[in-house]
């Protein structure tokens, strides 16, 4: 599929690559947090994520709370 066309269709779903790509990475975090005890600044790396802060400001956005507050609230 050419670029062009994955571009149609996803506006036509509505969404785009970054949005896509971004629920991807706060999928994957998420996972991670509930899964791991590893540190929220290793999961901002590993997800793709240019810095913690970066991170954080993202997964607040889309899930709204902060990585660790999700962390303990799943897991007590």
């Amino acid at each position: 599929m050419s670029e062009r066309t994955l571009q149609r269709r996803l506006r036509d779903a509505d969404t785009s690559y970054q949005d896509q790509l971004n629920q991807a990475r706060i999928r994957a975090a998420q996972k991670l947090l509930l899964d791991t005890d590893t540190p929220i600044t290793t999961i901002a790396l590993e997800v793709g994520c240019s810095s913690p802060q970066h991170f954080s400001a993202l997964f607040r956005r889309l899930v709204g709370e902060t990585p660790s507050d999700y962390r303990l609230s799943r897991r007590s």
